[in-house]
Order: structure tokens, then C-alpha cells, then sequence
């Protein structure tokens, strides 16, 4: 993407905590997501925001990139617990199991 004159941002653009990042690669791990969002501790748990719900992302899970849509991620510091939102996943046990539909 560029804009003006100036130079390449990156091809693919990503929300990560309501913040706007560009990367140049296809897809992201939690990993990417952390350095990309440079402000987060290495075992924060990173989760995709899609169609309104919310999927954790595993350590070696990966999220394909679109060059035409925005991809929302949403971190959670290790140990919280994802609030309660209708619609959208839930895992009350300091997301260390599995997680489950919220009622």
C-alpha cells in the first residue's frame, strides 16, 4: 500500500487491540502478533475477532491474510479470562481449557 510518494507500509493490513498495523507477510501466528503489536508479554494469549467471535489461536496456529479486508486480533494477558460478550467464545477456566460458546 502506498500512499502519495511515500514508501511501502506493508501489503496487509491488521487491527491488533484497536491499533492498525501493516505487515508484508501472508499469514500471522500469535508470535507475529505480538512483535507486531511491540507492546505485549511473549506468552499473551492472542485470539482472531471474526464474524463476531473470538477463536484463541493456538502457538503453532496460523491466519491466512487478505490483501482487500482487515484481519481483528485481540490479546489477553496470560491467566485472564476472555469477558463474556454474547455470541462469542468464553473460557472461564484462565483459558487453559478448552473453550466453549458463550450462553
Amino acid at each position: 500500500m502506498k500512499f502519495g510518494n511515500s514508501q511501502d507500509i506493508g501489503r496487509h493490513i491488521v487491527d491488533i487491540d484497536g491499533c492498525l498495523k501493516a505487515t508484508d507477510l501472508g499469514s500471522l501466528g500469535p508470535s507475529d502478533i505480538i512483535a507486531l503489536h511491540g507492546g505485549l508479554p511473549a506468552d499473551a494469549l492472542i485470539a482472531l475477532e471474526i464474524y463476531d467471535e473470538v477463536v484463541p489461536l493456538g502457538a503453532g496456529d496460523r491466519v491466512a491474510l487478505n490483501e482487500s479486508s482487515v484481519a481483528f486480533f485481540r490479546s489477553f494477558p496470560c491467566g485472564q479470562a476472555m469477558a463474556r460478550h454474547p455470541g462469542r467464545l468464553r473460557n472461564d477456566a484462565g483459558l487453559r481449557g478448552a473453550p466453549r460458546l458463550a450462553a
